[in-house]
């Protein structure tokens, strides 16, 4: 199917820091296959990632809707409160997370925050 791979290929983009072509990839992967999270999630985590969190956030607002049941885009939610310096609103995602799969999130998920490690951090910074 036509850009079954552009998540992908946006997120070995963004490892590169080459932000246009994985913002190219992401709204290709957006556009494509509008019924996954993917191109949207990778879109917000560009923001994430430069640091951008009010515009994170509300991308994330605008679409969770539509994809909040998927558990990634959860972590996604919890992984830009917790950057962006809201730890009462990432530490009750992340505790929300952290019962519904208490092994922890999976090292294929954004970020690859263990949810205990970042619920300690959030004690920490207390």
């Amino acid at each position: 199917m036509p850009a079954d791979y552009e998540a992908l290929i946006g997120d070995c983009w963004a490892d590169l820091d080459d932000a246009t072509n994985a913002r190219a990839a992401y709204e290709a992967a957006a556009r494509f296959r509008p019924d996954l999270p993917e191109g949207w999630l990778g879109l917000c985590r560009l923001e994430l990632l430069e640091g951008r969190f009010e515009d994170a956030r509300r991308l994330y607002e605008a679409r969770a809707a539509e994809y909040g049941h998927f558990h990634n885009a959860k972590q996604l939610r919890a992984q830009i409160e917790f950057f962006a310096g809201n730890f009462p609103a990432a530490e009750e995602i992340y505790e929300d997370l952290r019962q519904s799969n208490p092994a922890g999130n999976a090292a294929q998920q954004y970020g690859v925050v263990d949810y205990a490690s970042a619920l300690a951090r959030i004690a920490a910074a207390r």
